[in-house]
């Protein structure tokens, strides 16, 4: 682990509030690469060490004949709600585990892509990066079902209040 990664956390957050960008997956990837590499860091010679595609059972995306409601039971809990996605806590009603789901309304043309996303993060085993399990589709959403983390949505709330204070991204 780095030595200062708190220090080097405080500033990509205070990057992602001052640059806002549209997509945080692609920013963050290009943050953390130009970060390496301005460490020293030698991509030739990386190893799959970081993206573990052995280790990780592979995602399961679900077609349209599969109903989410057929897997989870909804419950009345919003996590976060804002325009583009609604988040809401889920019941799996095989195993009782509590699940997020996070339902974002969808054009044909970004289906393709928001599998291609769904199926990269979840190459990436980390304590730090939330875990996704299943994907659903319907005629107008997606839903992406993860796990439940506890503690506060700081894209929620910049989205929300458009600031964040310091501490509370440290």
């Amino acid at each position: 682990m780095h030595p200062d990664l708190p220090g080097i956390l405080k500033a990509y957050s205070k990057e992602i509030i001052r640059q806002g960008p549209e997509d945080v997956v692609l920013f963050s990837r290009v943050y953390f690469e130009n970060f390496l590499k301005a460490q020293g860091y030698d991509f030739t010679k990386a190893k799959t060490a970081h993206v573990h595609e052995e280790q990780v059972p592979p995602p399961v995306i679900h077609g349209e004949t599969d109903k989410i409601e057929n897997v989870f039971k909804m419950t009345d809990r919003q996590v976060s709600w804002d325009p583009v996605r609604k988040q809401a806590l889920a019941i799996h009603k095989k195993s009782g585990s509590e699940r997020i789901v996070v339902q974002k309304k969808v054009e044909e043309g970004e289906r393709a892509e928001f599998r291609k996303r769904f199926e990269a993060i979840n190459k990436f085993n980390h304590r730090h990066i939330q875990e996704q399990y299943e994907l659903f589709e319907d005629s107008k959403n997606v839903y992406m079902v993860g796990e439940v983390l506890k503690g506060a949505d700081l894209i929620a709330e910049y989205s929300e209040n458009r600031r964040i204070s310091e501490g509370k991204c440290a």
